[in-house]
């Protein structure tokens, strides 16, 4: 989840530099390349993200390894994902383009995977069990399914 919204702050700092710099031989507006962008944000398309950066400067990396069905999770929050242009300015060498975006609530996943997290990181270090690295990231991931399947069971 940080990494998408790290994602989504750079590219959108990256288009209020230069929202109209791509190298596509094509005119493009401020708002096109905004709203590609936005769309490319929304299915986690990371290679047509760094394509719209306009000077190549966005680099997207980590997702492969993401378990699948964490990934499953985030591009499931990505697509519920709105936005609307608010006010673009424009002068003779940039552009400055300002996106109001909405997101679903994720808050009751979010707090069913930290608690159940927490249980397990604790209970873990009561009982003396080791763990390192790895062992705490797949836990998170599997907490993170968790909250998920608590979720969609309440509703």
């Amino acid at each position: 989840m940080k990494k998408l919204l790290c994602v989504m702050i750079a590219a959108l700092m990256v288009l209020s530099l230069a929202a109209c710099g791509g190298s596509s031989a094509k005119a493009s507006t401020p708002e096109k390349t905004v709203g590609e962008l936005m769309e490319a944000i929304k299915t986690l398309d990371t290679e047509k993200i760094a394509s719209i950066s306009a000077s190549g400067t966005i680099k997207i990396s980590g997702f492969e390894e993401i378990p699948d069905s964490t990934l499953e999770v985030l591009k499931s929050w990505a697509s519920k994902l709105s936005y609307s242009i608010e006010n673009v300015e424009t002068n003779e060498i940039s552009s400055t383009v300002k996106v109001a975006i909405k997101h679903a609530d994720s808050t009751p996943v979010i707090k069913l995977a930290i608690d159940d997290y927490i249980q397990k990181v604790v209970s873990m270090t009561l009982s003396g069990e080791a763990y390192d690295q790895d062992k705490l990231v797949s836990m998170l991931y599997e907490s993170i399914e968790i909250g998920r399947a608590s979720c969609r069971e309440r509703v």
